[in-house]
């Protein structure tokens, strides 16, 4: 119990030390936004804080990672999401709200941000750099994950598995994952453009 302690502790602690130093500096606008890629790192940081404080054995057990489920893993919540809340969207607010971006001009070319460096592209362009786009994106989230993942599922809830039901165990995963978020939000690390928050 106390390596959990620890853990959750160091979690949380790590997480509200990040949150403050980028909501202070400007939260979603600060300057070290960039920063905020390190909170995926935090969990498996929090595991290696466990390990050499307390003398506790990482255990996490490699060889019992099934890979037959990681496309399951990495497009069956995305898909489903996408699934469930575009259509969702489009019913609540009366249509899908496309940036103008997304639409075609007049000239039947889609003229995108200079922000993103794609220039003045036909429909196909589009798609292909919407496609690469997310490709790299799934690529970059799913390594970032590994680490959040490494301390939330591989090393917490097998040791709160120990001697508890399976609703017990998952909710109180859960509960931890889901609150080690909220400074994050608060300080606006979370923040997507064009999202009310």
């Amino acid at each position: 119990m106390k390596a959990i302690t620890t853990f959750v502790t160091s979690a949380y602690g790590l997480s509200v030390v990040l949150s403050l130093f980028i909501g202070l500096t400007g939260g979603h606008e600060s300057p070290f936004i960039g920063l905020a890629y390190l909170s995926m790192f935090l969990p498996a940081t929090s595991v290696l804080i466990v390990t050499f404080a307390m003398n506790e054995p990482a255990r996490v057990r490699w060889n019992h990672f099934p890979l037959r489920y990681l496309p399951l893993a990495l497009f069956l919540i995305p898909g489903v999401l996408h699934a469930a809340m575009l259509p969702a969207m489009a019913a609540i607010q009366g249509g899908l709200r496309w940036q103008d971006w997304l639409r075609p001009q007049p000239d039947g070319l889609y003229h995108t941000p200079a922000a993103r460096g794609w220039g003045t592209v036909t429909i196909e362009g589009l798609v292909g750099h919407i496609a690469v786009n997310a490709l790299a994106g799934l690529v970059v989230v799913s390594f970032l994950a590994f680490f959040k993942e490494v301390g939330w599922r591989a090393w917490l809830l097998p040791r709160l598995a120990n001697g508890m039901e399976f609703p017990a165990r998952g909710s109180g995963h859960c509960d931890h994952w889901a609150l080690w978020h909220v400074p994050f939000e608060l300080a606006g690390i979370l923040h997507i453009d064009g999202v009310p928050q």
